[in-house]
């Protein structure tokens, strides 16, 4: 209820007074208005446009605000208002807190009441000044506001010492236009000083006009006595009170909601302006019933069907799902008209757009009807955006063969392995490509497949790059298996040599795979057979250590070497008389038994071929039972190479894994003879063989340790 009539003339003569003086000393403060002008409408586009309001900031110190500009003119001018806060929770739901940056129009507050929930400047801001200054749609974008305590970004008010001359009022009875109260328009979070006296952020013209004036706050005067006092800020900026019967400025403010903006989009010839595309309720777009959205290309023609009114249907690309007013809203990739077909909007027709470069069948596409007003500060409305599919391009086909390959049987894993082929000749090598298109080019392709026993195995393109993008981007890629095929030779070669010490033959010399071979060994006077050492072609023996014995002809030229020993007492004659019966204890163990024959030959090149693949790379070797010092300085100097290397020596079988990484080579040791090997490298391998030697005086055992040398073993088994 208002409260009755009091004296109140000394409070009057105080209040002229002290606004005559502000009067006087602000004259030099007032700062110009730019001359308002009409301006025609700026294509809307995804170059000044975007979703809600996410191009749009808060204050960023006193006084620096962004515009929004909403409802119609008033009084010709273009209504412009302050974003307070983009993304306001304090008045209910999630808003768009609005200040006008004008004085409008003058209003008494009330005829003698100070209490706004009563007051006619509530009264005629919710009612005549609502309905005529905004547009349908706009009034259901507004919120109805609700306020039931001054929040943390609140300013102080007008306080003076302990005294809070100007009381917090709530918004309480649902009213959509208000007036700021002395705690808001005092927030530094809203643009605004929170000091007494004057401020140019409080400052308001009066629209159209560079005259700074008075504008009223909701805010009732603290004490009681003076019931028919109200806040209002002065034309200086301050925050002062004034008498409710008496006209002064109006300056409303209002929430919008967030689920009614649509776009947000730049005023070009403004900085830091906007106006709004909302949401119109009366409005719908959607794809014609019983017709289809068909692709050309990128080209899309999409048949419509809109509202009466619309004169703009509109396409949105997303990259992600769009829900109108969700706080989290994705990128914007596309947004534009539709290019009428026949120039002219029906409630139905087609349309065409162009997809944007990039675009991903990932993305999300709209189409809107929007009735724009032609003036880029004027409201635009639209439709809620509606999916619509975009049917997926027809690619060209790519067709990539591998290109089968033949390799002959040598004991060793052949094939590329999983190799990415960059050069150009490289890929001509390997695969077959049909159906690129002019300016095209294969620029990578991988092809996976080895292969080490006689067989087929398959050859796997896959990895495909065109133009240096992956090639599933542009084609349809079907990818053929090759065949790698490792093929046995006709007949494979027998060679049977000897230390010196006595001869050995093999019956026959030749034979295809599954040829069984007769070896035989006799030894010179003096002399008897010690072993039979494989040397090359992976074969096994039927008795390594009987002078006479057989074996099966695998998929490799076969190399036999006879071993002979002095018979215990005798003098011994020989058929080399630079022989040497002697095994050294050195790590060149097997010095006398080779030299660096041609076979070595095929190691290393399988050992550079391996070095210019690049990375960790393993090769396998079977052939002779010792490495010359060469190879080893070859594997210490990459160590990204690893040696498998299985050898029989004395009818024992081992394999021995030789990391390059843990390599030494020493050029005072030109050859590492089996047992060396084995003693260096046998902690990478197997468990150790157990070696058995026969000796005149019986036959002993003794388990070979990894670093023994020949000299320690010897003595293990009390022999030389």
């Amino acid at each position: 209820m208002k409260q009755g009539k009091r004296n109140n003339t000394g409070k009057r003569i105080v209040a002229s007074i002290m606004a005559l003086l502000l009067a006087v000393t602000t004259l030099e403060l007032v700062l110009p208005q730019a001359t308002l002008k009409v301006y025609a409408a700026t294509e809307k586009s995804d170059s000044n446009t975007a979703l809600g309001v996410s191009n749009i900031s808060n204050p960023s110190g006193a006084g620096q605000w962004n515009y929004v500009y909403y409802g119609r003119k008033f009084s010709d001018n273009y209504v412009r208002y302050r974003v307070l806060d983009k993304a306001a929770t304090e008045y209910g739901g999630s808003t768009m807190l609005l200040d006008c940056d004008y004085v409008l129009e003058n209003k008494r507050f009330d005829d003698d009441s100070n209490v706004w929930a009563d007051s006619e400047v509530k009264g005629y801001l919710n009612g005549d000044f609502l309905t005529g200054n905004f547009a349908t749609p706009e009034q259901a974008a507004i919120v109805a506001s609700s306020k039931s305590s001054a929040s943390t970004k609140d300013g102080k008010g007008r306080v003076s010492g302990a005294t809070d001359y100007l009381l917090w009022t709530v918004l309480s009875s649902g009213e959509k236009i208000f007036l700021l109260d002395a705690k808001e328009a005092t927030s530094t979070a809203y643009g605004y000083e929170d000091k007494d006296g004057s401020s140019d952020s409080r400052k308001k013209y009066e629209i159209g006009t560079t005259s700074a004036y008075w504008w009223w706050l909701r805010s009732p005067y603290y004490n009681i006595t003076y019931y028919n006092y109200a806040g209002c800020g002065y034309h200086s900026g301050t925050i002062l009170d004034y008498v409710v019967s008496d006209d002064r400025g109006v300056s409303p403010a209002f929430n919008i909601d967030l689920e009614s903006v649509i776009f947000s989009s730049a005023i070009s010839s403004e900085s830091g302006s906007y106006k709004l595309t909302i949401k119109d309720g009366s409005m719908s777009a959607g794809v014609t019933s019983g017709q289809e959205v068909t692709r050309s290309g990128d080209t899309i023609t999409v048949p419509y069907t809109v509202s009466d009114g619309t004169n703009r249907v509109s396409v949105l690309i997303t990259d992600g799902e769009y829900t109108l007013g969700s706080s989290s809203l994705p990128d914007m990739k596309y947004y534009g008209a539709l290019t009428i077909d026949g120039g002219t909007i029906g409630t139905s027709g087609t349309g065409t757009f162009t997809l944007p470069t990039g675009y991903q069948d990932s993305w999300k596409v709209y189409i809107l009807a929007e009735k724009t007003s032609g003036d880029d500060k004027l409201t635009d409305y639209a439709s809620v955006p509606t999916s619509i599919t975009i049917p997926s391009a027809s690619k060209p086909t790519l067709t990539i063969t591998a290109k089968d390959r033949t390799y002959s049987y040598n004991g060793q894993t052949q094939g590329p392995g999983d190799v990415a082929y960059n050069d150009p000749a490289d890929i001509a090598e390997m695969v077959t490509v049909t159906g690129l298109k002019d300016g095209d080019t294969l620029t990578s392709i991988t092809v996976d497949g080895q292969g080490k026993e006689v067989g087929d195995y398959d050859l796997i393109p896959s990895g495909a790059t065109v133009n240096g993008e992956s090639a599933s981007n542009k084609y349809d890629v079907t990818y053929v298996n090759g065949k790698l095929t490792i093929t046995s030779s006709s007949a494979y070669s027998v060679t049977v040599t000897n230390d010196g010490h006595g001869s050995a033959t093999a019956n026959p010399t030749s034979g295809a795979t599954g040829t069984t071979v007769t070896i035989k060994a006799t030894p010179d006077s003096g002399y008897q057979f010690k072993e039979w050492l494989v040397q090359s072609g992976g074969v096994t023996l039927a008795d390594a250590n009987s002078a006479t014995t057989t074996f099966d002809i695998k998929n490799a030229n076969v190399s036999i070497k006879a071993i002979f020993e002095k018979v215990s007492g005798g003098s011994g004659t020989s058929n080399n008389d630079n022989s040497d019966d002697k095994q050294s204890d050195t790590p060149s163990d097997t010095s006398k038994e080779e030299d660096t024959v041609s076979y070595l030959d095929e190691l290393r090149t399988e050992l550079k071929t391996s070095m210019g693949k690049g990375g960790a790379k393993t090769v396998l070797w079977d052939k002779g039972t010792a490495l010359p010092y060469d190879i080893m300085k070859t594997l210490q100097d990459n160590p990204n190479l690893t040696l498998v290397f299985s050898y029989t020596y004395q009818g024992k079988d081992y394999k021995v894994t030789i990391p390059g990484s843990s390599v030494k080579a020493d050029p005072a040791i030109p050859w590492y003879g089996p047992l060396c090997l084995y003693g260096l490298y046998g902690m990478h391998s197997e468990a150790a063989p157990v070696a058995t030697v026969n000796t005149r005086a019986g036959s002993r055992t003794y388990t070979v340790i990894s670093g023994d040398t020949l000299s320690e073993i010897a003595r293990e088994l009390g022999t030389t």
